[in-house]
């Protein structure tokens, strides 16, 4: 079986009072939300690889699709939002899948 290390931290409302909560140590109230941090370099990576490639994929169908007469406006506009749901979703899956609670 792989490796189980998390690789993010995941908190929610209820682990605003927790020790370790990192709404507990700015004096901040959590107010509904959920955070997520990266808590390993295998989880930086993620994220940098994630930031890397949300820049880099519409810049590539709007500078040689659009750009050089490949793809029309309404193709390359369609091409965006489809990248941007599957990339989305897919680091969502990863978080997901490589996270932990706080004190689990």
């Amino acid at each position: 079986m792989p490796d189980s290390k998390p690789w993010f931290l995941v908190m929610t409302v209820a682990d605003a009072n927790k020790p370790g909560s990192e709404w507990k140590r700015v004096g901040a109230a959590s107010y509904g939300k959920v955070s997520v941090r990266p808590i390993a370099p295998e989880g930086w990576l993620a994220l940098a690889v994630f930031i890397v490639i949300w820049m880099i994929v519409p810049l590539l169908i709007w500078g040689v699709g659009f750009g050089l007469g490949n793809l029309e406006a309404i193709p390359a506009v369609i091409a965006t939002i489809v990248f941007e749901i599957v990339a989305v979703g897919g680091f969502v899956l990863l978080v997901w899948a490589k996270s932990t609670r706080l004190g689990a």
